[in-house]
């Protein structure tokens, strides 16, 4: 079967507004939810992982979260789905607002079902290990097929009590009654945390102790094995981080230093999806004419792939 492909006629002159980064979204949602007060997302991301990110934040009953976004009603009925929460869904523009805990949570006992969404299932894993209370962690079967081991030995460093329910490396997991306390009061210890993890494996392992680190009662010297893969993941986590008022000190990435801080609620607009990007960007090559993003800038070093 043949098709026949027609030129554009004239030269390009276009303004595109993309969709908002996933790892941008994902990783503000998080630092808004241990923020203390009211964050404003703006541009942000409204997909499968995002919502199942959201999802979790209002069963551990992070304050009100409120989401004015273009989809219409299915992504509310996505977020609403399994939750009993009081919070308002409001869908609007794509802004998401979240009245975050200050990294209190609810002690009750919890399960998180974060199905196939490997960003929240690794950055949650972190953040639990500092919440009173049992939490498991499961996903679907794809989840259960993906390793997390690495970053469970390295909350373990940190003295994480986390026991696997299946397979040995992989989800479904339980969390609880960890050895190490969150920083309470402005109470901080002189000593510090030294966790040491492969680079090579996934660079979400890092990110999830990174944004773990605030909470905890002193500072944290996370140090790399080897080389540390997917960086520009890592410059975006600390250049979120840094939004929300939190400073992580880069020593070329052979390791990072974090102090006890607290994350502060902030108004925060997610930029355009580079990979997105990437497509317009190719018929821009082969036609002459202009091509503006109206939301893509240097803040975040994102892959364009």
């Amino acid at each position: 079967m043949f098709r026949e492909v027609i030129p554009f006629p004239q030269a390009l002159d276009l303004e595109l507004t993309l969709p908002g980064s996933k790892s941008i979204t994902n990783r503000a949602f998080l630092c808004a939810a241990l923020a203390k007060g009211k964050s404003v997302i703006r541009g942000a991301l409204l997909s499968d992982d995002t919502n199942i990110m959201l999802n979790a934040l209002r069963k551990l009953e992070i304050g009100n979260l409120a989401t004015e976004g273009s989809c219409t009603g299915l992504r509310s009925n996505n977020l609403r789905k399994g939750v009993q929460s009081h919070s308002v869904v409001e869908l609007r523009d794509d802004t998401v607002v979240i009245e975050g805990c200050g990294g209190q949570f609810t002690d009750k006992k919890l399960t998180l079902d974060l199905h196939n969404a490997g960003t929240a299932v690794r950055f949650l894993t972190a953040v639990m290990t500092i919440r009173k209370g049992e939490t498991v962690i499961t996903g679907n079967q794809r989840m259960q097929e993906r390793p997390i081991g690495d970053l469970v030995e390295g909350l373990r460093q940190l003295g994480a009590n986390i026991e696997y329910l299946g397979e040995e490396g992989y989800p479904p997991f339980k969390i609880q009654d960890s050895k190490f306390p969150p920083r309470r009061a402005g109470k901080i210890q002189d000593s510090r945390y030294v966790v040491k993890m492969k680079g090579d494996t996934s660079s979400q392992y890092f990110s999830a102790l990174l944004m773990l680190a605030p909470l905890l009662d002193r500072l944290l010297q996370l140090e790399v094995i080897g080389d540390l893969v997917s960086k520009p993941y890592i410059d975006t986590t600390i250049a979120v981080m840094k939004a929300f008022g939190v400073k992580v000190q880069n020593d070329h990435y052979k390791s990072f230093l974090v102090k006890p801080q607290a994350y502060k609620a902030c108004e925060f607009t997610v930029e355009g999806d580079a990979s997105a990007a990437s497509y317009f960007t190719s018929i821009h090559y082969l036609h002459e004419g202009k091509l503006k993003f109206t939301n893509l800038n240097t803040n975040f070093d994102q892959k364009m792939s």
